[in-house]
C-alpha cells in the first residue's frame, strides 16, 4: 500500500512556516521602524545613510524573502518525495 499523506504534511508545512515567518517579520518591523531613521538622520556621511537604506530595503522585502523559502521548500519536498521515496 501507497503512503500518500507526505504531500498534504509538505503543505501544513509550508502553511506553519508562514504563520511562524509572520510574527519574526512583525517584530522586526516594529523595531526597525524606530532605529533606522535615527540612524539615518544621525550621520551625514553618504555611505552610511546608503547602507541604512539597503537594510530597510532588505527589511521590506523580507516577507517575500520567507515566501520564496518556503515554496522553494515545498518545491524541493515534492522533488525530493517522487525521486527518492519512491
Amino acid at each position: 500500500m501507497m503512503d500518500t499523506r507526505a504531500q498534504s504534511i509538505g503543505l501544513a508545512r509550508f502553511i506553519l512556516s508562514l504563520i511562524a515567518a509572520a510574527p519574526i517579520v512583525w517584530i522586526v518591523w516594529e523595531t526597525t521602524g524606530r532605529i533606522l531613521p535615527g540612524a539615518k538622520n544621525a550621520t551625514n556621511n553618504s555611505s552610511a545613510n546608503q547602507a541604512t537604506v539597503w537594510i530597510q530595503d532588505g527589511i521590506d522585502w523580507l516577507p517575500l524573502a520567507f515566501l520564496l523559502i518556503s515554496f522553494i521548500g515545498i518545491v524541493v519536498l515534492a522533488i525530493f518525495q517522487r525521486e527518492v521515496l519512491r
